[in-house]
């Protein structure tokens, strides 16, 4: 499963969001396009708004 490669990979980068949404924590706009490009069947979007 691509979160699961995700998270081993991003242990770090990981949270839950307030709705229990896996949620990626870029820490820069390079780190966040260099994983859209390694996992491109996940959805990152950039904000969530609850």
């Amino acid at each position: 499963m691509h979160n699961e490669n995700l998270t081993r990979s991003f242990p770090d980068n990981l949270t839950m969001d307030g709705g229990g949404h896996l949620t990626y924590l870029a820490p820069t706009r390079v780190n966040l396009s260099l994983s859209q490009e390694c996992y491109p069947d996940i959805t990152f979007r950039t904000t969530r708004e609850h």
